[in-house]
């Protein structure tokens, strides 16, 4: 079993929060001491959670979160050796989305890029939507890329995430020029990410589609909250003020044909509106 729990880690940047307790290659430096703290153990399972658990999250291929609002803490218990990557990304994600809530920020299933501007542009896929496959065709055409997974916002900022992707096998074949190693106990192909600056103004987003032809298609204000709703992480009204806000930024609909070759066109899309 991987645990953090007496072990000296170096303050890292993710999500928005100074994460203590995480190793690895996954996450960047923290560079800011005034970010809210986020404590994170990981230990084997045991049996009842403690009093003072806010809220307990069960996670997928097994193992729990304890979540301890007062201590800012979250633990991670596993039956299983979980390497302090795979704790980095993906589950770090899940506590980030809960911790957001308590700061009173946003979380959307969603990635980000940095446009040339400056601001960052999310990009909304669901399951076998290509999103991370996109992300990583970003990444490899020299384009910041802020997250991949889980994008947390903060009064119209978008923070930093892991410095990876996570795709699944196969994608190798669409980005033959990657240097990609296996992660999740192989069950996933991963692609290191550069450091960043751990946030960008969030000028809007993209909702991505599959279609015939490339297409980057402005939505109307009326048509935007129901596919925000739809990446919306945290549990509530999806009309709620956060929403809200985030529909009142330009959002887009990218429609693309599957396929290697059509990846240089889309990205080109994408950076145009910076």
């Amino acid at each position: 079993m991987s645990s953090t729990s007496g072990t000296a880690t170096v303050p890292a940047a993710a999500y928005g929060f100074t994460v203590e307790g995480v190793a690895g290659r996954v996450l960047q430096p923290a560079t800011d001491a005034g970010r809210p703290l986020m404590r994170v153990q990981v230990r084997a399972a045991r049996g009842s959670a403690p009093e003072q658990v806010t809220r307990t999250i069960p996670l997928v291929g097994g193992g729990r979160l304890l979540l301890e609002r007062a201590a800012r803490t979250a633990i991670f218990e596993f039956a299983r050796p979980v390497a302090e990557d795979e704790i980095a990304h993906p589950y770090l994600g899940v506590a980030a989305s809960v911790m957001a809530g308590w700061e009173g920020w946003d979380s959307l299933h969603a990635g980000a890029f940095v446009l040339p501007g400056g601001r960052a542009l999310a990009v909304l896929g669901a399951r076998e939507d290509g999103k991370s496959t996109l992300m990583a065709a970003l990444a490899l055409a020299g384009v910041p890329v802020l997250t991949d997974d889980v994008l947390i916002l903060e009064r119209g900022v978008a923070h930093v995430g892991p410095r990876s992707v996570d795709l699944r096998p196969g994608t190798e074949a669409l980005l033959s020029s990657a240097e990609l190693e296996r992660s999740r106990s192989g069950e996933r192909l991963r692609l290191a990410l550069p450091p960043v600056a751990a946030c960008a103004p969030l000028a809007g987003w993209v909702a991505l589609e599959w279609g015939a032809q490339v297409e980057l298609r402005a939505l109307r204000p009326a048509h935007r909250l129901h596919r925000l709703a739809r990446a919306h992480s945290r549990a509530g009204d999806p009309a709620d003020a956060a929403l809200l806000e985030l529909a009142r930024l330009p959002g887009w609909v990218l429609t693309r044909p599957r396929g290697a070759r059509w990846l240089p066109a889309v990205t080109g899309r994408l950076l145009e509106l910076g």
